[in-house]
């Protein structure tokens, strides 16, 4: 048998490199001009368009190690949870690449065949992109556009004081996936590995909850709840008293009382926090419920600008471009 021979990207070239990322499947009706030409063609969306983009460099959001599959996949989910908190529809997708000659094609094709799958969970279209080749480590850039009811749209900028503080799901996981990584123990924590390289974004949350016309602002949590309830409530003098904390079961069975702090400032969730009248939360709940996923009451918008859990500052969370 013929020992079979890994390409590199040099090796194959720059149109075999796009063959191997773009969407095989046939366009969306709605699609003029498909991948091939200078730039793709699609008919209006209803209501008004929404945009969003998003990289993932590796050696900062992924490791040479992490599964090429996942790799993939997670570009989609961060930017489907942009789109999530703004309640809209996902529709097309643009990925630019920049990677070495040296890379591994196959790996390419690995992360393509991912990301392809994961938007294909949520009726997104690969309709073009661009690669570029540079010294140094693989980055991948991902702009994601969709529709939103211009009436409905979910922002971050309409809290008042008294508001309750909901959050979907559990916190800490994607922290707590990263802690036994660096132990080497990924693989014995399945649902804190998933939570790190393969996170769920809450697209039909995100719709439902812009349909019901119920909350008054909203963002996701990619840098740690207590850095993105700032971003929610800070510009708007707001702060928030928490009394409530859903934390991810698996986080807790590793780490015990010292789950907390994790939960509390870890990044990359990808839940949706959110704001509400209080007279709602029942509907909320029920809503929120439906779609198989829970919903916390973490606790109060306050006209005080401090941001505080059970009394004590909360942690300030992920911070770009800090020392």
């Amino acid at each position: 048998m013929e020992e079979y021979v890994e390409r590199t990207i040099s090796e194959i070239g720059e149109e075999q490199l796009i063959r191997l990322l773009v969407d095989p499947a046939d366009a969306p009706s709605d699609v003029v001009v498909d991948n091939g030409d200078d730039a793709a063609v699609w008919t209006s969306f209803p209501g008004a368009t929404v945009a969003t983009t998003d990289a993932q460099v590796e050696g900062s959001h992924f490791l040479k190690t992490t599964p090429a599959r996942s790799i993939g996949r997670k570009l989609a989910a961060v930017n489907l949870s942009d789109l999530a908190a703004m309640g809209a529809r996902p529709r097309f997708a643009l990925l630019s690449v920049c990677v070495s000659g040296s890379e591994s094609a196959d790996r390419l094709a690995e992360i393509g065949r991912g990301l392809r799958e994961r938007l294909g969970e949520f009726g997104v279209y690969l309709i073009g992109g661009n690669v570029s080749r540079i010294d140094g480590p693989l980055v991948l850039d991902l702009t994601l556009l969709g529709a939103v009811d211009p009436l409905k749209t979910l922002r971050r900028s309409a809290s008042i004081p008294g508001d309750g503080i909901f959050v979907t799901g559990s916190l800490g996981g994607a922290r707590g996936g990263l802690e036994v990584q660096r132990r080497g123990a990924l693989k014995a924590w399945p649902e804190l590995e998933r939570r790190l390289i393969d996170p769920t974004p809450r697209v039909e949350i995100g719709q439902r909850l812009s349909e019901s016309g119920l909350v008054r602002a909203a963002c996701d949590i990619s840098d740690g709840l207590g850095r993105d309830l700032v971003r929610l409530l800070g510009p708007h003098g707001l702060g928030a008293e928490l009394s409530e904390l859903p934390v991810e079961p698996e986080l807790e069975r590793l780490l015990g009382d010292a789950a907390l702090p994790l939960a509390l400032s870890g990044g990359e969730d990808y839940e949706l926090l959110f704001t509400a009248p209080n007279e709602h939360q029942a509907e909320l709940m029920q809503i929120v419920r439906a779609t198989g996923v829970s919903l916390t009451r973490l606790g109060t918008v306050t006209s005080n600008p401090s941001f505080e859990f059970r009394g004590a500052p909360i942690p300030a969370g992920y911070v770009h471009f800090a020392e």
